[in-house]
């Protein structure tokens, strides 16, 4: 019996990956870089040190100058005034409605840091809605590394074969395999030309989910 849903968050709860992906690309042009959305697809859902869109830069530009955390202020500046906050992605509210009704508990586990998730909840009103938000501030390695999910499971205080995993990257969804629980994938605009690990159900949307397969 399913007692827990997780979500990841950024391109499964709001699409911010689609924001994203078009701020780094304007501040690529600038240096005259170029990237599929294929080889971008490395970067969703996960964070690297020396494999992110700051080191692509930093590995392709001569001299370049600028520290990462300007780089990305700017890319948060661009992306932002492109995230549209009334365009929660198509069935979250529904699931999370039914999950409210089943008294199922609700977590996120999300590669993202804490105060920018935070931020995004806000603004979407759901801020009080889920009993566990786990981020990149709260473990040592994130996805595709299970550690996000067995932090939030233990902290929701439910078995693996009892929660279900939302997600849309396939890192996020590796993740969630590793870490033991079920996994259905959403992927978005992003990911939706990216291969996936074994995963239990794959919908083009979350509105297809039949939520009698979590009775």
């Amino acid at each position: 019996m399913i007692k827990s849903i997780i979500f990841d968050f950024d391109g499964t709860i709001l699409d911010t990956e689609t924001a994203s992906y078009r701020a780094w690309m304007s501040i690529y042009k600038r240096y005259g870089l170029r990237m599929s959305l294929k080889d971008w697809g490395r970067f969703v859902g996960t964070t690297n040190k020396e494999d992110n869109p700051y080191t692509f830069i930093k590995n392709n530009v001569a001299d370049f100058a600028l520290s990462e955390n300007e780089v990305r202020s700017e890319m948060r500046q661009i992306a932002s005034a492109t995230i549209h906050y009334d365009q929660i992605l198509p069935g979250v509210k529904e699931l999370i409605f039914y999950a409210q009704n089943k008294n199922l508990k609700l977590g996120i586990a999300t590669s993202s840091l804490r105060e920018t998730v935070f931020h995004h909840l806000e603004k979407l009103n759901l801020q009080s809605v889920f009993d566990v938000v786990t981020t990149r501030d709260d473990v040592t390695t994130v996805k595709p590394d299970p550690e996000l999910y067995l932090k939030t499971i233990e902290a929701l205080k439910v078995n693996k074969n009892e929660v279900v995993a939302i997600e849309d990257s396939p890192n996020g969804a590796l993740a969630a395999k590793r870490a033991g629980i079920i996994c259905i994938v959403v992927p978005n605009q992003i990911t939706k030309g990216l291969r996936f690990p074994e995963v239990d159900f794959i919908f083009e949307s979350l509105e297809e989910l039949d939520v009698s397969l979590l009775d």
